[in-house]
């Protein structure tokens, strides 16, 4: 059934009817997408980190606008150019009753950069860090080996574990939820997969009581059993709100919606690192000995075949806007000068015949499966466009979890994915999709295409230690510049971040598209 058509027989049924408030300690969340682990460490995972702040802190911690604000951390300096010190929260107790200390701040970093397994590591926000060393009880030094001006940000991310209570434990360790213990606002009290995750309000949690006592996170990745779920008053409120249901649900008193400009790009990654790619064959469905989007010309083809602004308002249905580069306007190191690319099939034509590809070649676009709004829909609108210029594209869509483990690999060749810069500004993509594959420097972990660029990398490597925040922004500007005159990866959109609820219950929407209980409130 499409989901308009549900939207209104439901719709209709239901302006008839009362809505019976839920238990005022309660609250029933919809879920687009379930965590693939409680190991707060494990995958660098919007999912999984929404949930993990329900448990979990971090020394620092980010509003709804990604300005830093106070977490296990009260307060933080640089006391030398490669020298911070951080005063820890005192009277902070992990779920079970064991203390907070310093130790575990130690040990939460030195774990971090060592999960085994990860589909995306965490190690590239720790890359700099020498040591950690505990000067009092109330105090914690981080010696870093250049100097780091983003390390209070970097470790916005990284969640505090028990260096007592976890010393020993993985990644599967955590999946009965038994060793899932933090700082954080809520315990979990149960999940089972594909269907629910329940936590119970944290009654002594240094920062206040949470707004609810008991919240129900229900796993609905389908559009339609999502908003279904919110009409017939099975949750109080839904993410990922469905674009095509963006209206209705605006003009009716029963909901309210929430929005916020994302931190999240929706962009195409292409392998220009591998002699011959996996995916790529010619018209009659043989391998090609040689890999196309090694070729700068191939990868700028594929980028100016694509129309943005259908994408966004029709295919999208204006949940986001055409992109040009990492991160929108507003987050540091965007650069004003870039503008998306404009749709040109005669010239992306051309530019695949300078290459020896006149008339194209066949190639897989693969990606996930509702992890993204719309990404379904997104991942056969762009074969469509980049079939205009003779690409055979085929388009395999699976789920996020496996998809993610499957393109860190990587395995595939064109693959559609978003990335959200978790520090707020353009150094954390820079250094995560464009910079060099570089295991041992943590650079690199996200670059799934393995593009790689000497001069870029230099670029991103001095913006990472300049402290003078003017400097710092030109650097990143030059390194987005060259990355984009490269075809590093193709920008596509910059999503809108949407959640809808019940009128009776107010979301502070925020731009890292977390859905969080803490930010939800019963309206007065």
């Amino acid at each position: 059934m499409k989901l308009r058509r549900l939207f209104g027989i439901l719709g209709i049924a239901l302006l008839f009817t009362t809505a019976v408030p839920a238990h005022a300690q309660n609250l029933r969340v919809g879920l687009a997408v379930e965590p693939d682990s409680l190991d707060p460490q494990y995958h660098q995972f919007a999912p999984n980190s929404a949930f993990g702040f329900h448990l979990f802190d971090r020394l620092v911690h980010q509003d709804k606008d990604q300005r830093l604000t106070p977490g296990l951390a009260v307060s933080w300096r640089a006391v030398a150019p490669t020298v911070w010190e951080f005063e820890l929260r005192q009277g902070v107790r992990f779920h079970d009753g064991t203390p907070f200390e310093a130790a575990d701040v130690a040990f939460s970093i030195d774990r971090a950069r060592k999960v085994e397994r990860s589909p995306s590591s965490f190690a590239p926000y720790l890359r700099s860090i020498v040591s950690v060393e505990s000067v009092d009880a109330a105090r914690v030094r981080i010696t870093t080996n250049e100097p780091n001006p983003t390390l209070p940000t970097d470790l916005s991310v990284i969640a505090i574990l028990s260096a007592k209570i976890h010393a020993e434990t993985k990644q599967e360790d955590f999946a009965s939820g038994k060793l899932a213990v933090g700082t954080g606002p809520y315990r979990i009290v149960g999940w089972t997969r594909g269907d629910r995750l329940t936590v119970e309000r944290n009654e002594t949690y240094w920062g206040g009581a949470a707004p609810w006592a008991r919240v129900e996170f229900r796993v609905l990745t389908a559009d339609a059993a999502r908003v279904a779920a919110l009409l017939a008053d099975n949750v109080d409120m839904i993410e990922s709100v469905p674009p095509a249901v963006l209206a209705t649900l605006r003009a009716n008193p029963r909901f309210r919606l929430s929005e916020a400009p994302s931190n999240r790009l929706l962009f195409l990654s292409i392998d220009s690192a591998r002699d011959q790619t996996p995916f790529a064959t010619d018209l009659a469905g043989n391998p090609l000995p040689t890999n196309p989007f090694k070729d700068a010309r191939v990868r700028k083809a594929v980028s100016i075949a694509i129309a943005r602004e259908p994408l966004a308002d029709r295919v999208l249905e204006g949940v986001g806007t055409p992109a040009a580069q990492l991160v929108s306007s507003g987050f540091f190191g965007h650069d004003p000068s870039l503008k998306p690319a404009v749709q040109d099939i005669e010239a992306a034509r051309r530019l695949l015949g300078e290459a020896g590809y006149p008339n194209g070649f066949g190639i897989t676009l693969h990606g996930p499966a509702n992890r993204y709004v719309g990404d379904i829909a997104a991942a056969q609108a762009v074969a469509q466009m980049l079939s205009r210029i003779g690409l055979l594209v085929k388009v395999e869509t699976m789920p996020p979890s496996v998809f993610l483990t499957r393109s860190a690999v990587p395995e595939f060749s064109l693959i559609l994915i978003g990335y959200a810069a978790v520090s707020g500004e353009a150094s954390s993509a820079l250094r995560v999709l464009v910079h060099s594959f570089d295991r041992e420097r943590g650079l690199g972990a996200n670059n799934r295409g393995r593009f790689s660029n000497a001069t870029i990398d230099g670029l991103i490597r001095r913006a990472l230690v300049e402290v003078d925040d003017a400097k710092r922004e030109t650097l990143l500007r030059d390194a987005t510049r060259l990355a984009m005159e490269q075809t590093a990866l193709v920008p596509l959109i910059h999503y809108t971040n949407f959640w809808a609820s019940k009128a009776e219950i107010a979301y502070e929407a925020r731009g890292d598209e977390y859905t969080l209980a803490m930010s939800t409130r019963p309206r007065r």
